[in-house]
């Protein structure tokens, strides 16, 4: 928010409430709406119940706050929505999807701009984030359920991550590496596709012409 407000893009802040760490939330809620009201944006906070959810807290979570900032870029007409996912949020979410078993399209992670969903700081780590808010002195706030290895995300980021980078010299480039390997698969499916795929079904003498990898 800070840097959007820099560089002078129009914002319209949300601010989505669990209410989940009771003080904390609260306290969390008056910084957004704080800082937007010094730095001129308007702001929305919207109070979500999660006390009635049976089931993954994080997934009922993550529909609610997608479904809401969605309304409100229809509402508002608006270009964008942005977050402030970066380096190690991909990271995260890399490793996440192979260790469940996803293909490799997936191995990409998430986009930095997908026509709808805006991720500026996505190759920035998490550090150097919070070094820029130290010396530019702008306010946040720690989520302290970050620190409870109870989810699958924190439980890597807690647990995991930290041993990585004793025995793992590297591993985080490896895996940003990923992304260039699930976009050569992307390709070559695409390239497959385009020649061995006509009208009547797969056409068998150029598949036969393929090499083996490609087959």
């Amino acid at each position: 928010l800070y840097i959007l407000k820099k560089i002078g893009v129009q914002v319209f802040v949300v601010h989505i409430n669990y209410a989940l760490r009771r003080q904390e939330s609260e306290s969390d809620q008056e910084l957004v709406e704080g800082m937007a009201a010094v730095w001129g944006y308007d702001c929305c906070s919207v109070r979500l119940d999660s006390t009635a959810i049976d089931g993954n807290f994080q997934k009922w979570a993550r529909e609610e706050r997608y479904r809401i900032f969605r309304d409100f870029k229809v509402q508002l007409q608006a270009h964008a929505i942005v977050t402030a996912h970066h380096l190690d949020d991909q990271l995260e979410t890399i490793l996440q999807r192979i260790l469940r078993g996803g293909n490799p399209a997936t191995w990409a992670g998430m986009k930095q701009w997908d026509g709808e969903l805006f991720r500026p700081l996505l190759d920035i780590p998490k550090q150097e984030v919070l070094e820029f808010c130290s010396k530019q002195s702008v306010p946040f706030h720690d989520d302290t359920s970050n620190f409870e290895s109870k989810y699958a995300r924190n439980f890597l980021r807690n647990n995991v991550f930290p041993g990585f980078d004793n025995l793992f010299p590297g591993w985080k480039q490896n895996l940003r590496n990923l992304e260039y390997y699930a976009r050569q698969n992307r390709n070559a499916i695409h390239f497959i596709t385009e020649r061995c795929l006509g009208d009547e079904g797969l056409i068998i003498r150029e598949f036969n012409s393929l090499s083996q990898p490609l087959k």
